[in-house]
């Protein structure tokens, strides 16, 4: 939305507000980074906002299957030691999500009276992949978006579609609530989802979304701007009153970083969300590293439908997705570029 608003003029750069103090760390600098095109800035978060927060991806788990299905001696390691050892990896979420997959009543046919490890909607490729520490588009040294196909990203693509067809998923269509009804291990979803679970008696914890590998150094986590919110000045605020809109976001986000961030976790999560002691550090890991996918933040050349048609696919296509989006890609970004350069 943002974006799109940006090229019809309607929102300010920010970098060009001087009553702002953007540099400042109650502004989320790699966030700031990563929201810019051309060196353009129309839109921050940091600490006057937390529905970013809200809207980060992690992985809830059901504490009591955990428990029940002697899932720790796979790796003789809880779910939040594994975080914590750096072993909290996709092939590690496969074999966990292959133990928790049971016929529970035994009678050879896996349905929604079974256990399952997972279930997944399509744009969770794109959750993993970022989570891997990937994106579908990059920068250039001119801040301009380019197709980010390196051979470690088809690579990861081809591994999260391994994970998610292999098996332990249950069906798409028993998808809703099913995470509440103690058949599924795991559930990927966003820390405002987390409340629904809780709203339901369920026995659950919270980690991060799982690295690549062991190699991986970071844990990282996508933010779905769908869910997510964010500081912009429209255009129609003028004069004085530009920098008294911008003065009061800037003193405003100061003060929220010294007396509500500190505690949100632990009591609007903690307090009335999340079960066990470990979840909100676990969350605190999760909101450490958070990216956007630039190309579904910047609506750039149906890369984002794309991917989520190959994974509806089960994969086929995949190979080929980076090349058959070149052009329209290409052409995205110049139209960007022109508009904005119009605005000039």
């Amino acid at each position: 939305m943002i974006p799109s608003l940006a090229q019809e003029g309607f929102v300010y750069d920010l970098n060009e507000v001087s009553c702002m103090n953007i540099d400042a760390s109650y502004y989320d600098q790699s966030l700031r980074y990563q929201g810019t095109f051309a060196n353009h800035l129309f839109f921050l978060t940091g600490d006057l906002l937390y529905q970013d927060d809200l809207a980060t991806e992690c992985v809830a788990f059901n504490a009591a299957m955990f428990e029940g299905l002697n899932l720790k001696s796979a790796y003789n390691m809880d779910m939040y030691e594994l975080v914590d050892a750096g072993k909290w990896t996709l092939a590690t979420y496969t074999e966990l999500a292959k133990m928790a997959t049971v016929d529970k009543n035994g009678d050879g046919t896996m349905d929604n009276t079974d256990y399952w490890g997972f279930c997944y909607e399509p744009a969770d490729i794109l959750t993993l992949n970022i989570a891997a520490n990937n994106s579908l588009l990059q920068k250039d040294a001119d801040d301009i978006f380019i197709l980010n196909q390196t051979e470690k990203q088809i690579n990861d693509l081809q591994k999260i579609m391994a994970f998610l067809n292999s098996g332990y998923a249950v069906a798409a269509n028993w998808e809703d609530s099913v995470f509440n009804k103690n058949i599924q291990f795991t559930e990927i979803c966003a820390v405002m989802d987390l409340a629904t679970f809780d709203d339901e008696g369920l026995n659950f914890g919270v980690v991060p979304m799982p690295k690549i590998d062991e190699t991986q150094t970071n844990y990282r986590s996508f933010i779905s701007t769908y869910g997510s919110n964010c500081i912009t000045i429209c255009t129609s605020v003028q004069g004085e009153d530009l920098n008294k809109v911008a003065s009061i976001i800037d003193l405003l986000s100061y003060e929220s970083k010294q007396s509500v961030s500190p505690k949100l976790n632990e009591y609007i999560f903690g307090a009335y969300v999340l079960q066990h002691a470990e979840d909100v550090r676990m969350l605190e890991v999760a909101f450490n590293n958070r990216a956007y996918e630039l190309c579904y933040l910047w609506s750039t050349g149906g890369l984002y439908s794309s991917m989520i048609s190959v994974c509806e696919a089960k994969g086929e296509g995949l190979a080929g997705v980076f090349e058959s989006c070149e052009g329209a890609v290409a052409a995205s970004v110049a139209r960007k570029l022109e508009r904005l350069q119009n605005l000039a």
